[in-house]
Formats: structure tokens, C-alpha cells, sequence
């Protein structure tokens, strides 16, 4: 409920922007100290792929997937905190939840990747990882996306392939 005071924060008249802003507002002290020894633990050993295919695997599963417009009648972008209050999210709340969990545990570069009617991730390994993958100050950024049910690193969704990304590096 508390973000829903805050103001939609962009720049201008770029919604592009706001996704860039609610994935760089950090995860609550609360959230934190309540998940992430949990996760950290989970992803103890692991290699980096292992581990961010763990955090796909749980960001895919451990929430409800609904439209915005069906849930709020219209869009609304959540906070990384905002996931766990309510019983359903979509693609830009778990890319958003996803990026946060990337940088905070496993210490990863992420960007985010709109596609039109879509929002997903891409991870910068630092070894090579295979699979639909991405360049930004040429450096290799892994597809991830964490509203496509089953998928890893590499994968892309069948709907987005043929549709022009645009990369929002945090």
C-alpha cells in the first residue's frame, strides 16, 4: 500500500524510463532479511548460471500470472516489494523482482529488454553462456526471462523473437 503513493516517477513523456527507476529502487530491509538468507543458501555452491536459473525458476513459479488491465484495469508497475503484497503480478514485475535478486545475490549485471507488450531480463555472465543473448558496451548480455514458465538462461519466448528489443542497462 505505500507505494501506492508514490508518484510515477519518468522522464518526460518515456515510459521506458519508469521501468528503469522502479528496478533501480531496492528491496525493502523487511523483504530482505525475510527472503534472501533463504535464497542465499539456495544459491550456496552454485555456479552463476545455476544460480540465476535457480532465481528464474523461482520468480516464474512462485507467483500468480495475471494482465494488469484484468487485476487494476490498467497498467501499473510494481516496486521489487510490491510482488510479495498482492496475489498476482505480470512480466514487468518479475523482471523488475528478477533484477533486483540478480544484482543483490549473485552481484551480476543485468538489463532490462522491452519488447513491445513485454518486459524481460538479460544477465552478463562472465563466462559464456549460450543462447539468445544481447550486446551493450560490448559485453554479452544472456536472455532471462522471468514470465516464460520452464525457461533458462538463452531462452526466448517464440512471441518476442521477431519483435525489436529495446535494452535498459541498470
Amino acid at each position: 500500500k505505500h507505494y501506492e503513493t508514490y508518484p510515477l516517477c519518468f522522464d518526460g513523456e518515456d515510459v521506458l524510463s519508469a521501468f528503469y527507476y522502479h528496478a533501480q529502487t531496492p528491496l525493502s530491509d523487511d523483504i530482505k532479511s525475510a527472503v534472501y538468507p533463504v535464497l542465499h543458501r539456495a544459491l550456496q555452491e552454485k555456479s552463476e548460471t545455476e544460480a540465476v536459473n535457480m532465481l528464474l525458476n523461482f520468480v516464474q513459479t512462485a507467483f500468480t500470472y495475471e494482465y494488469d488491465k484484468v487485476v487494476w484495469g490498467k497498467e501499473r508497475y510494481f516496486y521489487a516489494d510490491e510482488i510479495w503484497c498482492y496475489d498476482r503480478s505480470d512480466c514487468e514485475d518479475r523482471a523488475i523482482l528478477f533484477s533486483n535478486l540478480v544484482r543483490d545475490l549473485i552481484g551480476l549485471k543485468v538489463a532490462l529488454v522491452y519488447w513491445p507488450g513485454h518486459l524481460s531480463c538479460a544477465v552478463c555472465f562472465n563466462s559464456v553462456v549460450e543462447g539468445a543473448h544481447f550486446t551493450i558496451d560490448g559485453k554479452r548480455y544472456v536472455s532471462c526471462d522471468p514470465t516464460f514458465i520452464g525457461s533458462g538462461a538463452g531462452a526466448l519466448m517464440d512471441a518476442v523473437k521477431n519483435l525489436p528489443a529495446t535494452l535498459i542497462p541498470l
